[in-house]
């Protein structure tokens, strides 16, 4: 019994690292597909009046699929002290401002989602330096061009229930115009996933830490 117990367990042990080595080799196969992109060693886009790049955790491709809408900390990693500074900004593919806005609004800018009719939904946090009066926990909903159309929350007000969150991380819009928000930034917050109609009425909640 001894022996068969023993011829068995280098059986599997001998299975199990030919997996290991065939999951190696495909590993392997796949880092070696050519790479089609190119790393752009210098600074691809440049921000207005010789303004330094912050903090920028949220890109996303216009609906043309040709420009780059870009949302950035405010050449830090907080807009809160800086209210002139502009925090949306629409570059063209030689890194060109087309279009910024955004100024005054934010406190910590996070997630950004271009819908199908091009306007731009950006998140708005808290960031770690505490709550700005009057700033964060909310949605933004603007047009192309910069003009407020929506807000989600209570600008300021951290909370979960129908009209307040507590720092959205990121939006996205369905084809039929319904609105997800993913709510929550860390352990602490409220880690669920909100969903309202497209004209901003709450629908449902769900999930949690």
């Amino acid at each position: 019994m001894a022996s068969r117990m023993t011829v068995g367990c280098r059986l599997v042990g001998a299975v199990g690292t030919a997996w290991i080595l065939m999951a190696l080799q495909t590993a392997g196969a796949q880092n070696n597909t050519p790479n089609p992109y190119r790393a752009i060693e210098e600074v691809w886009a440049h921000l207005p009046d010789g303004r330094h790049w912050g903090a920028t955790s949220a890109v996303y491709p216009d609906t043309d699929g040709v420009n780059l809408w870009v949302a950035e900390r405010c050449g830090a990693n907080s807009c809160v002290d800086q209210p002139q500074m502009p925090t949306v900004f629409l570059f063209s593919p030689e890194g060109t401002v087309l279009e910024s806005f955004g100024a005054g609004v934010f406190a910590w800018p996070h997630g950004i989602h271009v819908d199908a009719s091009g306007n731009v939904w950006v998140t708005d946090a808290v960031g770690f330096g505490g709550q700005p009066e009057g700033l964060g926990h909310v949605v933004y909903k603007f047009s192309p061009e910069g003009e407020l159309l929506m807000t989600l929350g209570t600008k300021g007000v951290a909370g979960d229930t129908e009209d307040t969150f507590r720092q959205p991380s990121d939006v996205l819009v369905a084809p039929n115009g319904d609105i997800f928000v993913a709510d929550g930034h860390g352990a602490g917050g409220n880690n669920r996933i909100v969903k309202f109609s497209a004209d901003g009425t709450f629908i449902k909640a769900w999930g949690q830490t």
